[in-house]
């Protein structure tokens, strides 16, 4: 067993949770198997701990090593220290993906759990809930819904939600008239986001940036776009060879 005082392969937070046989740590790729051991750690004291009982969650700190694999960009971990760390505030939004009905570290009684934006969301009767239309009391729980959520996370790595926003999830595809879209040139561009713009497949190349009706009296400095489009035919008589 690495010691305490070693350095370990990789250390950071947990950024993903694909399956019990592999999580992301700064999105490298940790891969565990039966002889990957698990401590719990506290105060700098190691504790050993069953894999089945790690349960490591998104955000929890770890120490990992192992064997490094570079081109794979992966660690075939040896050892991994799970950090447990104090309750914390934390907010997040995404799809419902899964509604886990059986964990051992939350009670029916306590309320429903949703997980999404990879954190375990528990919706409690103190929990202020928003359901955005057509969304209800009756169909926000339940996958393939947007939520955003604000609450603490437990030293389980469970959200207790303070407050959640229930909406369809649904992208909005209708077309922008042509009366909304400002051109800026490059140089423009630069003054935006205060760094050189350069593309070395094109010369003249224009930045068509697709804004509301109240952003186009705004200048190029303070304008907040909300996407981008690339308008790759040159201007006439430019060389472009």
């Amino acid at each position: 067993m690495p010691s305490a005082t070693y350095e370990p392969d990789l250390k950071g937070y947990v950024t993903r949770i694909a399956s019990p046989a592999e999580i992301d740590v700064n999105g490298v790729h940790i891969r565990i198997d039966n002889g990957t051991q698990f401590f719990t750690k506290a105060a700098n004291k190691l504790s050993r701990t069953q894999a089945a009982d790690a349960k490591p969650y998104i955000g929890q700190t770890v120490e990992v090593y192992g064997k490094r694999h570079g081109k794979e960009h992966a660690i075939e971990a040896k050892q991994i220290n799970l950090h447990r760390n104090q309750a914390r505030k934390v907010r997040g939004s995404g799809i419902v993906d899964a509604i886990p009905h059986t964990l051992p570290f939350v009670s029916p009684q306590e309320g429903i759990v949703l997980r999404a934006d990879g954190y375990l969301v528990l919706v409690t009767k103190q929990t202020e809930q928003i359901f955005q239309p057509p969304i209800t009391a009756a169909d926000a729980h339940q996958t393939n819904v947007w939520v955003s959520f604000h609450g603490t996370q437990r030293a389980d790595g469970v959200v207790v939600a303070t407050s959640v926003s229930f909406r369809l999830n649904t992208v909005d595809v209708s077309p922008v008239p042509l009366n909304e879209i400002v051109c800026w040139p490059l140089e423009a561009l630069s003054k935006i986001v205060k760094t050189p713009v350069r593309v070395p497949f094109a010369v003249g190349l224009n930045l068509i940036l697709i804004a509301q009706k109240t952003h186009r009296a705004a200048t190029a400095e303070t304008a907040n776009f909300p996407r981008l489009v690339f308008n790759l035919s040159a201007p006439p008589g430019a060389d472009v060879s």
